[in-house]
């Protein structure tokens, strides 16, 4: 690697490293919320990164500490009434792949009953058209599939739960698309992004497929959903509006002043990765192409007018951004993408180094993985391990 970008990447680091110490000394005094992508349990994935760099005990009391306080707070609770965000199931899932792999806090029995607690609340929110996966029903999916192999049961709730999916979807001639009711959002939209909109459904099916689940089934669905944002491009990029796709049909509103089109969230840019997802896992070259021909158009968006970037958050700022460049290069090799990586990483950088106005909000959001220096810290760890975790927590394999 270019010794500019490990400069770059090391100070980034290091200035969280030194933020994240002065925290651990007064982490009593902090309020944390419990969730895998805003609070506890997603930030034990970077002290458990901390941790392996340097085998310093004072991350293992943190982790030891966090890790209790979660699962008491797991204990008090009779029902699932979570999400993958901010609510249970993402503890559940932090600590089944971080905690209970490295430090052993939860039984096989007590995970068998998390699973039919989790499959009993994420078939109720499918059923009542809730496909959110940040806060409804495609996180608790997106748990089970994850414990198929651990608990062979999960295999016949996760068929299950794809066939209350083809029920729950609205089919139009070849195409298919979903309206998320979850209760935070307006149910009478169709949201087209990865949190809260129905992009999460093909990347889990592809997860389903390659476990042997329904495959089918799931291979009719992704291809519906993919004919449904073909009409979408196709609509669009006629009438040449930018972005491609919209983050609402029916309500997207143009004269918004803050539209993220670059995120990990929901826009052109990660809708163009699912595309490559669902070429590369069902050997489809015109889905490849697809992809990156929506790709190769996000490149030159540099602008705040272009991009709706201001921060530098993983959720929609630019270590986000470039996190995600720097993955679809490693799977294309193509030298855009790549340079965009550098340009994004450098972007992120400068407003470190520049104290950039937004960047407190950052800071006082450390915790989360979404909009805190957590996310940062983890979008350019070079760790196998750190890196394949966050791409799971993600959803971007």
């Amino acid at each position: 690697m270019d010794h500019l970008i490990v400069s770059k990447t090391d100070y980034i680091y290091k200035i969280g490293k030194q933020y994240n110490d002065e925290i651990l000394k007064k982490i009593d005094s902090f309020s944390i919320r419990d969730g895998l992508l805003t609070g506890k349990a997603g930030y034990l994935l970077l002290l458990h990164s901390l941790y392996k760099k340097s085998n310093n005990e004072k991350y293992f009391i943190c982790i030891e500490k966090l890790s209790l306080d979660l699962i008491n707070n797991i204990n008090s609770k009779n029902s699932i009434n979570g999400s993958y965000a901010e609510g249970l199931i993402g503890v559940f899932y932090s600590m089944y792949t971080i905690v209970n792999n490295k430090y052993c806090l939860i039984n096989d029995s007590q995970f068998e009953t998390i699973d039919e607690h989790v499959y009993n609340w994420t078939k109720e929110k499918i059923l009542s058209s809730d496909f959110d996966f940040m806060y409804g029903g495609m996180g608790g999916l997106f748990y089970l599939l994850t414990r198929v192999d651990c608990n062979t049961v999960n295999k016949i709730r996760v068929k299950n739960l794809i066939n209350c999916l083809n029920i729950s979807s609205i089919k139009n001639l070849n195409k298919i698309y979903f309206i998320n009711k979850n209760k935070n959002f307006d149910g009478s939209q169709i949201a087209t992004g990865l949190a809260h909109g129905m992009l999460s459904i093909p990347i889990l099916l592809l997860k389903a497929i390659r476990l042997g689940i329904e495959a089918e089934l799931c291979h009719t669905i992704i291809g519906s959903i993919i004919n449904f944002y073909n009409h979408l491009y196709l609509e669009r990029f006629n009438k040449t509006t930018d972005p491609l796709f919209p983050l609402y049909i029916n309500s997207f509103d143009y004269s918004k002043k803050y539209i993220p089109k670059l995120a990990w969230c929901n826009g052109d840019l990660i809708i163009g990765y699912m595309y490559i997802l669902a070429g590369e896992y069902l050997n489809n070259k015109d889905y490849l192409n697809m992809g990156l021909e929506i790709l190769k158009g996000t490149v030159p968006k540099k602008s705040y007018e272009q991009t709706g970037i201001t921060n530098i958050e993983l959720c929609h700022g630019s270590s986000g951004i470039s996190f995600i460049y720097k993955i679809i290069y490693d799977k294309t090799g193509i030298n855009s993408f790549y340079e965009s990586y550098l340009y994004w990483l450098e972007v992120t950088y400068n407003k470190i180094i520049d104290k950039d106005k937004y960047l407190y909000k950052v800071l006082e959001n450390n915790f989360s993985i979404l909009d805190g220096f957590t996310g940062v810290m983890l979008s350019i760890d070079d760790d196998l391990e750190i890196k394949s975790l966050l791409y799971n927590f993600l959803l971007l394999d």
